[in-house]
């Protein structure tokens, strides 16, 4: 059975769809559309993810857009969602099929340190991952389509 500091400590995996939830800045955007103005966040039709949930992705967006870095904004463009979309299906079947701690953070880029996700294991953060991978993919194809483009607002 899961502890309440362990569940408590997985919520930072789960996508948020209402900006008046977030708790700090301490979050990744990805907005669908083209932005407002050049500095917007908190955009209508975002959806959020905190800091540390977005670190176990992080190398998705790296290896999908060379322009990416998290502490900026990033375009993507279809072919950019595309390779998106693939590298965070991969991970999921990855993990899906061999989850392994050393593989849950392969791709972890490391702005929360992984010892603080010793005391839950791999099971756990694995169905958070699923979850999550989940929601990403269902975003980023529903962006494709509709727009051709995401925004990928970094801290």
């Amino acid at each position: 059975m899961a502890s309440e500091n362990m569940l408590q400590d997985l919520q930072v995996l789960k996508i948020l769809r209402d900006k008046n939830a977030l708790n700090g800045t301490a979050y990744f955007e990805f907005h669908p559309k083209i932005l407002k103005s050049e500095d917007s966040v908190w955009n209508e039709g975002s959806i959020y993810l905190a800091e540390a949930g977005f670190d176990f992705f992080c190398e998705c967006f790296h290896r999908s857009n060379r322009e990416f870095h998290s502490s900026s904004r990033c375009k993507y463009n279809g072919e950019e969602i595309d390779l998106l979309t693939s590298e965070i299906e991969d991970f999921m079947q990855a993990i899906k099929e061999q989850p392994t701690r050393t593989l849950l953070f392969s791709r972890h880029s490391g702005f929360t340190e992984r010892t603080v996700w010793d005391h839950i294991n791999e099971a756990c953060i694995r169905e958070a991952l699923t979850s999550t991978g989940k929601g990403l993919i269902k975003f980023l194809k529903k962006a494709k389509n509709e727009s051709g483009i995401l925004w990928v607002l970094g801290m």
